[in-house]
């Protein structure tokens, strides 16, 4: 699952996270929106984990990596055409 980052400057910030803190994380972020006071613009669109900027609206999507034992969630853009996450590995 994905979250947006409540409280930030530039481009909204996209974060991955898995599924059973999807609740409490968006509570927090949201908290955090109507408490912000960073004084910086927001500009239009998105920002993934993986460094893409995209327009407000394309998918972006989160792969959980359990291989190190403890999950790591981050968020990517899927690759023109592929359906699937890139990059691998995440």
């Amino acid at each position: 699952m994905t979250v947006e980052i409540g409280c930030y400057c530039g481009a909204q910030p996209v974060n991955g996270i898995a599924r059973k803190y999807v609740a409490t994380a968006q509570g927090c972020e949201q908290a955090a929106a109507t408490s912000c006071a960073l004084g910086c613009a927001n500009q239009s669109g998105q920002i993934a984990q993986d460094g893409t900027m995209v327009s407000a609206g394309t998918l972006v999507v989160a792969h959980c990596d359990r291989s190190s034992g403890s999950g790591v969630c981050k968020s990517s853009v899927t690759m023109q055409g592929s359906g699937d996450p890139a990059p691998s590995g995440w």
